[in-house]
């Protein structure tokens, strides 16, 4: 006879979040008319028990990064493609871009990873002050300070600035200083 045993650590308090990753799922753009595959993480909140929002990301290898990493012409970069979540202002959308940070390295692209920053899914609070606060800057000098501003002083974005716009979180190994002058240069 078999003697099958079964042990478990006691666990004293359950994670904040839990992130369940379906990878390559098919999807179609209509605005570009291209198939590509995203990867889909769902959290959950294992000490309330209910789920609290998406992510659809992918890595992207080789492709034109002067647009979001100015100083480079061609980098591995993590897309967040769509970030949706159940409630706000509960720190589940900065765990998700720790997340995309984590897979950003675990995938070799060095953390980079950048997002189409939108008014599409809640126009009268679009993501990209979230986004700012979080570390996340554009090559529209202007509009960064525009997002430090509302940051500062609590106020709500203008809709004139809530147009769509990349957005990416900064090479770390690029100096500050040189952050600055590149901006300078790239901004529109």
């Amino acid at each position: 006879m078999n003697n099958l045993l079964l042990t478990y650590k006691n666990i004293k308090q359950l994670p904040k979040a839990i992130i369940y990753a379906k990878t390559n799922i098919p999807y179609y753009d209509v605005v570009t008319n291209s198939s590509y595959t995203l990867n889909l993480y769902k959290m959950a909140d294992p000490q309330k028990g209910n789920y609290v929002g998406q992510m659809l990301g992918r890595v992207l290898r080789k492709v034109d990064c002067s647009e979001i990493y100015p100083n480079q012409i061609t980098c591995d970069v993590f897309e967040i493609h769509t970030l949706l979540m159940a409630e706000k202002n509960k720190g589940y959308g900065s765990k998700f871009i720790h997340f995309a940070q984590a897979e950003s390295k675990k995938n070799n692209c060095k953390g980079r990873v950048f997002t189409c920053a939108s008014a599409f899914f809640d126009p009268y609070a679009p993501s990209h002050i979230f986004y700012r606060k979080l570390g996340f800057t554009s090559i529209n000098r202007r509009l960064n300070k525009e997002l430090d501003k509302c940051i500062e002083t609590g106020n709500k974005l203008k809709r004139k600035y809530a147009k769509d716009i990349l957005m990416y979180l900064p090479d770390p190994k690029t100096p500050n200083f040189l952050q600055k002058i590149i901006n300078f240069i790239f901004n529109k």
